[in-house]
């Protein structure tokens, strides 16, 4: 068993002679993934960051985003619902309605004498 030594945040990566990588190494990059997401979604779409929270909202769709939960013993529903409540946009409606599109009509009171009836 071989150590490789880095500066930053992982510290030290254990590696054996054939190649073989250990599983804690793929939870730590799990886990890292998700932070991104979350960092990516808390900022929201809006400026420099909107290719990037598009790119976290598709990877929230994917299986691999299922994978890693189930391997971080995380529920992949739960958890995709808790990264979205996290956005600066939740005050914004996902969708875009018809109500958006329509122009608002506007009642006013007749008086019964101008008062038309069809």
């Amino acid at each position: 068993m071989n150590r490789l030594i880095l500066e930053d945040e992982m510290k030290t990566v254990e590696f054996s002679d054939d190649g073989d990588i250990p599983i804690e190494s793929y939870l730590r990059l799990g886990s890292a993934m998700i932070r991104e997401v979350l960092r990516d979604i808390k900022l929201g779409p809006r400026g420099e960051n909107k290719s990037r929270y598009l790119s976290a909202v598709s990877f929230l769709r994917s299986p691999l985003f299922e994978m890693i939960c189930d391997v971080q013993g995380l529920d992949p529903r739960l958890t995709k619902k808790h990264i979205l409540q996290l956005s600066s946009t939740k005050s914004l409606p996902l969708i875009r309605t018809r109500n958006k599109w329509k122009p608002k009509r506007k009642f006013r009171w007749v008086e019964e004498s101008k008062r038309v009836v069809n």
